[in-house]
C-alpha cells in the first residue's frame, strides 16, 4: 500500500520538516555517490559508457539499444558520457514497447551544461519528459494530456548536477529534484484518473522527438534512468506543496502608486466565453539584456487554431475570420529604478521594429532575387489587409505591420517597395486604372506583384512572375489565375473583368519607395508599461478616417486597442528622472509648489503605437492639467484625454501633459493612461503548448522588468488531426497530367462532428515557404470541391468539403518539375488542426507548345500558324488549335459565359455568351489556319493558340497567343455576274476586338471592349455599276451588259490612340493628354469579274 510519510531529520543543527512520497514501504533512498544499478523497480538503464561505439545499450537484460546520432563521447561522472554541442549529439531509442498500468515512475540523469541550462533532456513521447528552460520542467502524459510541472530553481552551468521527475499515482503527486534535493512537489492540474500513459514510439536522449523548435544539449549527459517507482532523495528543505507556476503571480513593487488594475477581456471576446473556460496568467522578471523564457498554454484551442488565413480584405468575411482567442494581455513593465531603453517581446512572429527587420523575416537562406522579391509578397499578403485610413501613416511598412494592420493599394505599393529596397532590388510603380501596384526587377526583368489584392500572375511556364506589360499584352495570364486572396470564391466567373485594369502600354519608368527609418523603438521610464491587448474598447478608439470601417464592423478583431500607462511613484525621487520639474517640493503629503511660485510638472509621453485616446488619474487636491501636442500651444484637459486624439487629424505618438501646481495645490498619486492602436497580427500571441520567447533591450547597465502574460484555457473543441495520407498524387509518385485533383485521406473529425474546411498549399520548395501563385493557396471552402450555405449578408455559414483540391484548367503544373504540398482540417466549430507532412510529387504530361508563329505568305493568300513541341515533358501526339480575334483570348472547346462591361451593343454577339473557338486538331506542327479556302470554324482570326494532346487524351494549358497580321481580305470573291441580276459579295476582313479595358466616363470608371476594330472598305478599281458599303463591306451593283472587269476592294483599319498621364496613371487616375488616329494596315484583294 502507498502511503504518505512524514519525516524529521536534523541537518545543520536546523530541525526540517520534509515529507516524502513512497511508491512502496521500505524504498531506499537513491545514492548519488555512486553509478545507478538496476534494481527490482528499473525499467531501463543506460550508462553511456559506450558512446563511441555508436549503439547505447540498456543495463536491463533485455532491454533495447538506442542508436548515437553524431554524439561525441567525454568524460562523464561515473565512467563515459554523451556529448552533445546545441545542434546535434543525441541518442534515439526507436519503437519501444509501451509500458501501461505504472502506478508511478521516476525519470533521472547527471548533467553537465555548458553555456546556460537549456535543453531537452530525456523525451519519451507519450510518457514522460524532462525539460529544461533554465529549470527543470517535468512532463507527464495523464489522462490523454501532457501535464507540467514547473521547478523553482535555475540549474547551473559547468558543473555535474543531478536531476529527476517522479510520479505517484497514489498521492497524485509529482516531484523535481535537482542534486538530491526536492525543489518542488505539486499536483499537476487536470487529471482525473491520473492515469499515467505507457508511451508510444521512441525516445531521445538528449533532444526532444520532434522536428519543430529543436532544443539539443550542449553539454554531457550520463547515467539515465527510468523506474517504476517514485524513488526519494535527500530533502534540504520543508517540502511544500506549491500552486501551478501558471497561476503564481509576484509581489507587487513595494509603494507602487496606482497599481494596475487586472487585465479586463475586451470586445469581442469578453463576451465569448464557456463555463469551462480557465483564466491564466504569469509574471516573469527580467533581469538580462536578452533573456528567454517559456509559458505554456494548456487547453486545445488557440487564437491562431480558431483564425482563417489573412484575406485581402474585399471578401464578404472581411479580412479573416476568427472564432475564439486565448490570449488577453501582455504587459511589460518597468519595475526597476532606471529607464529601460529599446524593450521588445518577441514570440519569433512578430520581429517587425524595422524595415530591415520586416524584409529580412521573410526570407530564408539561399534564396534567389525573384524568391526574395516573392517572400516579401507572400508575408504582406499574410500580415496585411485592403482597408483605407490616413495615407500620411499607412505608406509606412513599420507602421502598418505593427500599428494597423491594413493600408489601401497605392500604400501597399509604396511599402512593398520599400522593404524590396531592403533588401537590394529596384522597385517601379505599375500603370492601371483605379489601382496602383508596384513592380520589382530582377533576372533583368520587370516582376509584377499585388500586395493589396492578394495577386501574382505565373507565365506559362509557371515559375516565372508576369510583368505588367506580361499582363497587358495577355490578360489571359490573370484569367487562369486567382485573385483577390484566399477568402475570396475561386469560380470560373469570378476574376473575368480583372484584367481590365491593365491596358497601358509602354516601358516602365519611375522608381517608388517609402520611408525606410521608423522604428518601434521606445523608452520605459521606472513605473512605465506597454500592455498588448487583444480586442478592442468600446467605442473603438482608432486613427485614420471616419465612415471607413466596414470590414470592423463585421470582424472587429481587425483593430486591438492596447495600453501605455506611466505609474510614477512620487514617493520616491526616480519620479523627477521622467519629467520636467520646476519649483516643486517633494513631501509626506505629496508633491506642492515652492513657496511663493507655481509648480509645473511635465511628462513627455512618447510611444511606438499611435495614441487613440487616454486618461488621467490623480489624487490631490487644487491640480490643474494641461496637454501639448506640438511644444507650444497648451490646452487645459480634464480626466478624460480622447478629444486630444481624434480619429481624424495627425497621427499623435509623442504629447506632453503638464500638472500645474498653485499655492495649496498637492499632488499625491498619478498615472498617465493612454490608448494604442495595434495590429493583431504583429502582437506577442501564445498557441497551445509551449512558447517561447525572447525579452531584449539596449540598456547599458542593470534592468528590472516585468513582463505578465494573461490568457484563457479553452477545451470546448479538439482540434482535428492532421491528414494522414496523400491519396493523389501519392507522396514521391507523378502525377497523371496537369490536370490534377489533389486528393488526401480525410482525418477523422473530432468532437463527434464533421470537417468543416481544409486548406491547401503547394510549393516548388521543399520548406513550403512560398505558394508557387494564389492557384495553390486555398481554402476548399471557397473552390468547386465544395458546397456551401450563406447567411443572410452572404457569408458562407455552412460548407460541405471533399477531402481534394481540383485544379481549374489543366496547364498550370509544369511537367517535369517536382511540387511539394501539404494540407490541413479545420473542424465545423472553427478549430483548425496541424498540417499535414510535406509530401511531394513530380508533374508529368505534356506541356505548352511553344514559338507559335503565323507564316503569312501574302503573294498566295495563305497564313499558316506553326510552333515547336515543347522539350519538357512527354511528346505530345497531337495538338488543338483555337482562334478568335478578341486579344488575350480564352481557349473553348464551348460557349462560356464572360462579360462585356458596358460594351452590350457593341459585342451583342458575345453578351453574355463568348463563342467557342476551337479551329481543329492535328498530328502536325503547323496547320493553316488564314485564306479563302480555309473552311474551319474559328479560322481566318487575328489571334491563335495551340495546345498539345498526348496518346492519353491528356491536354496540356494554351499557349501564348501568336498574332496574325490584320487586316486581311480572307473571302471566297464572286467572280460571275448576269447582266440584269443584281450582283452580291460579301467581303470579309479579319480584325481585332481588343480586350476588356477599364476607363472614365464622367467620374465613374467603367470596364468594355473600348478597342473594337472596324475595317472601312472601299472599291479601288470596277466597273461604274459595282460599289461598296464602306462599313459592311459588301459589295453589290446590277451589271447592264456582259464583259470581264477587273475589281480591286481593300479593307483599312485605322484605331483610335490615346495618349494618357503616365505619372496620374500610376497612383490609378485616367488624364488624357491627346488622342490620334493610327492606321494599323491595309489589305487588297483583286479579281476578274465575268459579267454574261
Amino acid at each position: 500500500m502507498q502511503a504518505k510519510v512524514l519525516r524529521v531529520w536534523a541537518a545543520c543543527g536546523f530541525l526540517v520538516l520534509g515529507a516524502a512520497w513512497a511508491s512502496g514501504a521500505g524504498t531506499a533512498r537513491v545514492d548519488l555517490s555512486k553509478p545507478f544499478e538496476v534494481d527490482k523497480d528499473t525499467i531501463a538503464l543506460y550508462h553511456l559508457d559506450d558512446v563511441a561505439s555508436g549503439q547505447v545499450k540498456d543495463a536491463v537484460g533485455e532491454g533495447r539499444a538506442g542508436k548515437v546520432v553524431e554524439a561525441a563521447e567525454a568524460e562523464g561522472k561515473f565512467g563515459k558520457a554523451l556529448d552533445g554541442d546545441g545542434t546535434k549529439g543525441w541518442v534515439d531509442f526507436a519503437s519501444l514497447p509501451r509500458r501501461e498500468g505504472l502506478t508511478a515512475l521516476t525519470a533521472e540523469c547527471w548533467v553537465r551544461f555548458r553555456d546556460r541550462a537549456v535543453a531537452d533532456i530525456v523525451c519519451r513521447t507519450g510518457q514522460f519528459m524532462i525539460r529544461v528552460p533554465g529549470k527543470v520542467h517535468a512532463y507527464f502524459w495523464i489522462d490523454g494530456a501532457w501535464r507540467i510541472v514547473e521547478g523553482a530553481k535555475a540549474l547551473p552551468v559547468d558543473r555535474w548536477t543531478h536531476l529527476a521527475i517522479t510520479w505517484d499515482q497514489a498521492t497524485r503527486m509529482a516531484g523535481i529534484y535537482v542534486d538530491g534535493q526536492l525543489d518542488v512537489a505539486q499536483k499537476p492540474e487536470g487529471i482525473t484518473d491520473a492515469k499515467l500513459g505507457g508511451g508510444v514510439g521512441g525516445m531521445r536522449l538528449g533532444g526532444h522527438t520532434w522536428k519543430q523548435n529543436p532544443r539539443f544539449l550542449n553539454g554531457l549527459l550520463d547515467e539515465v534512468r527510468i523506474s517504476s517507482v517514485a524513488r526519494q532523495y535527500q530533502t534540504a528543505a520543508p517540502a511544500r506543496q506549491e500552486k501551478p507556476a501558471e497561476t503564481a503571480k509576484p509581489p507587487a513593487p513595494a509603494r507602487e502608486h496606482f497599481p494596475a488594475v487586472s487585465e479586463k477581456p475586451l470586445k469581442p471576446w469578453a463576451t465569448n466565453t464557456d463555463p469551462t473556460d480557465v483564466a491564466k496568467s504569469k509574471a516573469i522578471e527580467i533581469t538580462e539584456g536578452t533573456q528567454k523564457y517559456t509559458v505554456v498554454q494548456g487547453g486545445t484551442m488557440d487564437g491562431r487554431s480558431c483564425r482563417s488565413p489573412m484575406g485581402c480584405g474585399m471578401a464578404r468575411e472581411g479580412a479573416f475570420y476568427q472564432t475564439w482567442e486565448s490570449n488577453r494581455s501582455v504587459r511589460m513593465q518597468n519595475v526597476g529604478e532606471t529607464d529601460v531603453i529599446n524593450p521588445w517581446l518577441s514570440n519569433g512572429r512578430n520581429n517587425f521594429r524595422t524595415v530591415k527587420e520586416i524584409a529580412s523575416s521573410a526570407l530564408a537562406p539561399g534564396m534567389t532575387d525573384a524568391d526574395r522579391a516573392l517572400a516579401i509578397w507572400a508575408q504582406q499578403i499574410q500580415y496585411r489587409h485592403h482597408a483605407p485610413g490616413d495615407n500620411n501613416e499607412l505608406g509606412d511598412p513599420v507602421k502598418v505591420f505593427n500599428i494597423y494592420g491594413y493600408n489601401t493599394c497605392g500604400n501597399d505599393s509604396i511599402c512593398m517597395a520599400t522593404l524590396w529596397k531592403a533588401v537590394g532590388l529596384k522597385a517601379a510603380p505599375a500603370r492601371a486604372l483605379g489601382h496602383c501596384i508596384s513592380q520589382a526587377f530582377h533576372d533583368k526583368a520587370w516582376h509584377f506583384y499585388d500586395g493589396d489584392l492578394h495577386s501574382v500572375y505565373l507565365l506559362r511556364d509557371n515559375q516565372t512572375v508576369a510583368s505588367e506589360q506580361d499582363i497587358v499584352r495577355d490578360h489571359d495570364l490573370v484569367k487562369r489565375t486567382h485573385s483577390q486572396g484566399i477568402l475570396f470564391p475561386d469560380t470560373w466567373w469570378h476574376g473575368q473583368g480583372m484584367p481590365a485594369l491593365y491596358f497601358y502600354v509602354g516601358e516602365v519608368t519611375g522608381q517608388r519607395s517609402g520611408k525606410a527609418d521608423t522604428t518601434m523603438n521606445m523608452v520605459l521610464r521606472p513605473g512605465e508599461a506597454l500592455v498588448w491587448r487583444w480586442g478592442q474598447v468600446t467605442p473603438l478608439k482608432y486613427h485614420g478616417k471616419l465612415q471607413t470601417m466596414p470590414t470592423y464592423v463585421g470582424v472587429p478583431h481587425t483593430i486591438c486597442n492596447g495600453l501605455w500607462e506611466y505609474r510614477p511613484d512620487l514617493t520616491k525621487e526616480t519620479w523627477r528622472r521622467g519629467a520636467t520639474v520646476e519649483n516643486v517640493t517633494s513631501g509626506q503629503q505629496g508633491l506642492t509648489a515652492e513657496k511663493g511660485k507655481t509648480g509645473t510638472i511635465v511628462w513627455t509621453m512618447s510611444s511606438p503605437y499611435v495614441f487613440v485616446g487616454g486618461r488621467i488619474e490623480a489624487e490631490g487636491k487644487g491640480l490643474k492639467f494641461l496637454i501639448c501636442h506640438d511644444g507650444k500651444a497648451w490646452r487645459p484637459a480634464g480626466g478624460n484625454l480622447d478629444r486630444f486624439f481624434a480619429i481624424v487629424g495627425p497621427a499623435h505618438y509623442r504629447y506632453q501633459l503638464k500638472c500645474q501646481l498653485e499655492a495649496g495645490a498637492q499632488l499625491s498619486k498619478v498615472a498617465i493612461i493612454n490608448d494604442l492602436q495595434m495590429a493583431p497580427m504583429a502582437l506577442p500571441e501564445m498557441v497551445v503548448g509551449e512558447n517561447v520567447f525572447t525579452y531584449s533591450d539596449q540598456t547599458p547597465g542593470e534592468r528590472k522588468v516585468r513582463t505578465t502574460h494573461n490568457w484563457v484555457e479553452r477545451s470546448t473543441s479538439k482540434p482535428p488531426p492532421a491528414p494522414p495520407a496523400a491519396l493523389n498524387p501519392p507522396d514521391g509518385g507523378e502525377s497523371d497530367g496537369t490536370d490534377t485533383v489533389f486528393q488526401w485521406t480525410a482525418p477523422k473529425a473530432t468532437d463527434g462532428g464533421r470537417i468543416g474546411d481544409y486548406q491547401f498549399e503547394l510549393s516548388r520548395r521543399g520548406d513550403m515557404k512560398l505558394p508557387l501563385s494564389m492557384d495553390f493557396y486555398k481554402l476548399i471552402s471557397r473552390t468547386a470541391d465544395a458546397s456551401v450555405v450563406r447567411d443572410k449578408d452572404g457569408n458562407i455559414a455552412n460548407a460541405t468539403v471533399k477531402s481534394q483540391y481540383t485544379l481549374p484548367l489543366p496547364g498550370l503544373l509544369t511537367p517535369d518539375q517536382k511540387y511539394h504540398w501539404h494540407v490541413r482540417a479545420m473542424n465545423d466549430k472553427g478549430v483548425w488542426g496541424p498540417w499535414s507532412k510535406t509530401w511531394s510529387f513530380t508533374a508529368r504530361g505534356v506541356a505548352c507548345p511553344v514559338e507559335v508563329t503565323p507564316d503569312y505568305d501574302e503573294a498566295k493568300g495563305v497564313g499558316t500558324l506553326k510552333w515547336k513541341a515543347n522539350p519538357v515533358g512527354k511528346r505530345p501526339a497531337k495538338y488543338r488549335v483555337y482562334g478568335s480575334d478578341e486579344k488575350g483570348f480564352t481557349i473553348g472547346d464551348q460557349r462560356y459565359q464572360s462579360t462585356v462591361g458596358v460594351s452590350k451593343k457593341e459585342m451583342a454577339d458575345w453578351n453574355p455568351w463568348f463563342p467557342a473557338n476551337f479551329v481543329a486538331e492535328t498530328a502536325a506542327t503547323e496547320l493553316v489556319v488564314m485564306g479563302c479556302d480555309v473552311d474551319l470554324p474559328a479560322a481566318n482570326k487575328t489571334y491563335y493558340r495551340v495546345v498539345a494532346v498526348d496518346e492519353q487524351g491528356k491536354r496540356s494549358g494554351a499557349s501564348d497567343y501568336a498574332a496574325g497580321p490584320r487586316p486581311i481580305i480572307y473571302s471566297r470573291p464572286v467572280l460571275a455576274a448576269k447582266v440584269g441580276t443584281k450582283y452580291r459579295y460579301q467581303v470579309r476582313a479579319n480584325r481585332s476586338l481588343g480586350d476588356l479595358t477599364a476607363r472614365m466616363r464622367g467620374n465613374n470608371q467603367v470596364s468594355g471592349y473600348f478597342d473594337i476594330e472596324r475595317p472601312r472598305f472601299a472599291l479601288k478599281q470596277g466597273p461604274a455599276w459595282l460599289k461598296i458599303d464602306a462599313a459592311t463591306g459588301v459589295l453589290s451593283g446590277t451589271p447592264r451588259a456582259a464583259g470581264r472587269a477587273e475589281v480591286a476592294v481593300t479593307a483599312t483599319i485605322d484605331r483610335e490612340a490615346r495618349k494618357l498621364d503616365e505619372k496620374a496613371l500610376v497612383w490609378g487616375s485616367e488624364k488624357i493628354l491627346s488622342t490620334a488616329t493610327e492606321r494599323v494596315g491595309v489589305a487588297t484583294q483583286k479579281f476578274v469579274l465575268d459579267v454574261r
